[in-house]
């Protein structure tokens, strides 16, 4: 239906039945609409949510429907830590395995990222964020981050004590983690308004620089609690 609107420039299409008679007519803006919905379902699967956290404004609810996607994208990133635990845990010891975690941090940071900055510039193309506020959106993304990061936190800092075999370690990589995911949410979440104020397309100009920010900072919050944690723990 919407190509071929699209292909011949069609203002309507009339709906008829077996016998050619006429039953209704769908018109341009039901095609639009359709369209949109089509393209917001689309978008909202690459970045691992659904399109029905546009319309809610519960963290919880927007939270539930993200979190599927991050925990399989944290089984994931424990593969690459597995093979690099693989070949520096029975040579250098436990405390150069905590570098098989780096993947995890970034990886998982980057992805909650991506679902925030996917979401945020959609919702400015249909013009969601006015109608919400700003400050609203701000604030549900704030509380579903930090619904996200405690849960992938717990489920990453256990399977980290379990793979070096020391739980004393579970906190810095539970901790680094909710961190890690708190900031990309919220980088990716701020990034889209930014550039819209500033007249540039957030679509264009988000994902880039949320990527950049987020491999950059995840590191530098894993490193910083790492070295925090192993002087408070006596590590």
């Amino acid at each position: 239906m919407v190509r071929l609107v699209d292909n011949y420039d069609l203002m309507a299409l009339p709906v008829v039945d077996d016998s050619d008679r006429l039953l209704g007519v769908v018109t341009i803006d039901d095609v639009i609409d359709a369209m949109q919905e089509e393209h917001t379902e689309d978008i909202s699967h690459l970045g691992g949510t659904q399109a029905e956290a546009l319309a809610t404004a519960s963290s919880l609810r927007v939270a539930r429907l993200r979190l599927p996607w991050l925990l399989i994208c944290l089984a994931g990133t424990f593969i690459s830590a597995a093979v690099i635990t693989l070949f520096t845990t029975s040579i250098l010891g436990p405390m150069i395995a905590l570098a098989a975690f780096i993947p995890v941090i970034s990886a998982m940071s980057g992805n909650s990222g991506l679902q925030s900055s996917t979401i945020m510039v959609r919702a400015l193309a249909l013009g969601l964020i006015s109608s919400v506020g700003v400050y609203r959106v701000l604030l549900r993304e704030f509380l579903t981050a930090l619904l996200l990061g405690v849960t992938c936190g717990v489920v990453a800092g256990i399977g980290a004590g379990l793979f070096i075999g020391d739980m004393a370690y579970a906190p810095i990589i539970g901790l680094a983690l909710c961190c890690g995911i708190i900031w990309a949410a919220m980088v990716g979440t701020v990034m889209p308004l930014v550039f819209n104020r500033l007249n540039i397309d957030p679509a264009v100009a988000s994902g880039p620089l949320v990527t950049t920010l987020n491999d950059s900072f995840a590191l530098l919050i894993y490193f910083s609690i790492t070295l925090l944690l192993m002087r408070v723990l006596a590590l």
